[in-house]
């Protein structure tokens, strides 16, 4: 199962949109036409039974010109073709943003199940070397060793190493 990057191009009109929509931004300006500007107000009632205002909020969405867009030489023929077929003069960004972040989850859902194998293996491969490596003094019995202590370690089991010599020893 190779998971074919056309497909979801294919699949997803966010997908084809957002595509174009970067050619376009990188050769010009977003074709924004204008935001979409809503508010709302959540009521409550207090202890008495009295209407209150608990909190208001305010959205902003900016929406995609349509015509702007599908009339640049970044949006291809089949594209525009679509576009015409939908009859839209704007599209809500918001939603193209976040249709477009799902399309590339599947993606990348569909590539991370195909390499998950491939990912265990070397999981493997790399757990086996840190139990190969885990210990640089094998008279340790294969435990986990301070930095500090794998020198003392070495020089006690394995070189039988002097003791450093004193400066007047070395004259």
């Amino acid at each position: 199962m190779n998971p074919d990057p056309s497909e979801i191009f294919d699949t997803h009109l966010s997908y084809r949109i957002c595509a174009a929509l970067r050619n376009y931004a990188q050769h010009r300006e977003l074709p924004l036409g204008g935001f979409s500007i809503g508010g709302n107000t959540n009521l409550g009632q207090d202890n008495t039974g009295t209407t209150i205002k608990l909190d208001t909020g305010f959205s902003v969405s900016p929406w995609l010109d349509v015509l702007k867009f599908k009339s640049s030489s970044q949006c291809k023929a089949r594209l525009q073709r679509e576009l015409d077929s939908l009859g839209y003069k704007r599209i809500d960004l918001t939603w193209l943003i976040r249709s477009f972040a799902g399309a590339m989850y599947e993606r990348h859902a569909a590539l991370r199940a195909l390499l998950k194998p491939e990912v265990i293996a070397a999981r493997e491969k790399i757990a086996a070397g840190y139990d190969l490596a885990r210990c640089l003094v094998p008279e340790c019995g294969g435990l986990p060793i301070c930095d500090h202590h794998k020198d003392a370690l070495w020089d006690n089991f394995f070189t039988a190493a002097p003791r450093p010599r004193t400066p007047s020893e070395l004259s």
